[in-house]
């Protein structure tokens, strides 16, 4: 018998990290469904990438932990779990992570296997104090009824080894990317279309910065620091979506960058 698998996160994070994950969980014999909150309005998007092939539930939360809808996509979250008699739920992020956890506390009648992946605390060696205020206790309780923390740094790891005892804490190499599949040799016509298509000329450098565009990223500081190299014939490729696109637009016109630093969204996110 196949064992039954749900995955929550927002809708941001399933289309830019875990839409790969699922289809491989699916080829390794997995049930797979996934529950989204709807941030960033992708989830029409995931439901054309997942089709008919995975089961998708769309909960009522927010990134903000204090908005009382949060309540909404609690109960929402228990009653998918009550009814979906999962062996495994993995959830990501903060907010999402926290209610799919007291959810699955609530209502589960058998053991499931609760993992949740910490994609970098909010709490860390330098962040502010309100963040060690809100979030550490918070997560410092709901690691009580989590079974396994996946992290992927260095420091996060040895902090929840250290401070979240009850749960068994695993590190998994998830910074950085794997370049040798970059290196395997692309047609000549595929590189030309692609160049044409992002507006590149033959003799022109290329800088290439991948992120979401939230303040957090701090692109300001990229397309500043671009500004300030003045380098002949270059140009600036930000390959992301996010809240921020408006501001950093603006701030490109302000620096009459608007023929070199462009944004390319997301490129070619699943092949």
């Amino acid at each position: 018998m196949k064992k039954k698998i749900l995955i929550t996160s927002t809708d941001v994070m399933m289309l830019q990290f875990l839409v790969p994950h699922v289809f491989y969980l699916q080829n390794q014999e997995y049930e797979v469904e996934v529950a989204c909150s709807n941030v960033e309005n992708h989830v029409d998007e995931l439901k054309d990438i997942f089709k008919t092939k995975v089961k998708m539930h769309l909960v009522e939360l927010k990134r903000n932990p204090m908005k009382i809808s949060n309540v909404q996509g609690l109960l929402q979250l228990m009653k998918i779990i009550k009814a979906g008699s999962y062996d495994i739920v993995w959830t990501n992020e903060p907010v999402m992570g926290i209610m799919t956890r007291l959810a699955a506390r609530i209502v589960r009648r058998k053991k499931v296997k609760i993992i949740y992946v910490a994609h970098g605390f909010h709490f860390y060696k330098g962040a502010p104090k309100k963040n060690w205020i809100i979030y550490y206790p918070i997560e410092k309780i709901f690691s009580l009824f989590t079974d396994e923390i996946v992290t992927i740094n260095n420091e996060d790891y040895n902090f929840a080894r250290q401070n979240f005892t009850r749960a068994k804490v695993v590190k998994f190499p998830g910074i950085g990317i794997n370049t040798s599949k970059f290196f395997k040799e692309v047609p000549y016509e595929v590189i030309e279309e692609k160049k044409r298509e992002l507006g590149i000329e033959n003799d022109e450098k290329v800088i290439l910065s991948v992120g979401e565009l939230e303040k957090r990223k701090n692109h300001e500081t990229s397309i500043r620091a671009f500004k300030a190299a003045n380098i002949e014939k270059a140009k600036l490729l930000i390959c992301g979506v996010g809240t921020q696109e408006n501001s950093l637009q603006k701030l490109i016109e302000e620096l009459q960058l608007e023929q070199q630093v462009f944004f390319v969204r997301i490129q070619n996110r699943y092949k």
